[in-house]
């Protein structure tokens, strides 16, 4: 499994872009006409497609290890994604939980849940967003009540 941290963030993102060579190559209208565009909070990606679908399980995994309220609850804040389901920090960086954003927007496993003129309205000003990886809710480990087996293992 890929795991979520800023260097595969970055490594599956820079690696999903064209290259110069290739702008060079194609010319910038065919680059435009071709790419996959995901647009962002503060950004909009061309992505070379053809490498976006190479990296599109990683993506997935990585976009799998983000709290569950991403995926089952309707979408969370931009805010909290810099947070993984266990709890530690994958980064600091707003630009970097951009890029896995665009990333999956542009895999078609991400969507942002509000127009942006309604972004004020949320913490930080920043949006809702939602992830579909086809994930099964996980289920609850929550337990309020001891059983009989935990009293006699004593």
């Amino acid at each position: 499994m890929r795991e979520l941290t800023s260097e595969n963030v970055h490594g599956s993102f820079f690696a999903c872009l064209w290259t110069d060579a290739e702008i060079k190559r194609l010319g910038r209208e065919k680059i435009t006409e071709t790419s996959k565009i995901a647009p962002g909070i503060l950004t909009a990606v061309g992505f070379n497609g053809e490498r976006l679908k190479e990296h599109e399980q990683d993506i997935i995994e990585m976009l799998q290890q983000l709290p569950d309220e991403f995926e089952f609850d309707g979408g969370w804040a931009f805010v909290h994604a810099c947070m993984r389901q266990d709890g530690a920090q994958w980064t600091g960086s707003h630009a970097t939980v951009e890029q896995l954003m665009l990333l999956g927007i542009g895999i078609g496993k991400v969507e942002i849940c509000s127009p942006r003129d309604t972004w004020h309205l949320f913490p930080g000003g920043l949006p809702y967003f939602v992830v579909n990886t086809g994930r099964t809710r996980p289920k609850a480990s929550l337990r309020l009540v001891p059983s009989l087996s935990d009293e006699n293992s004593n």
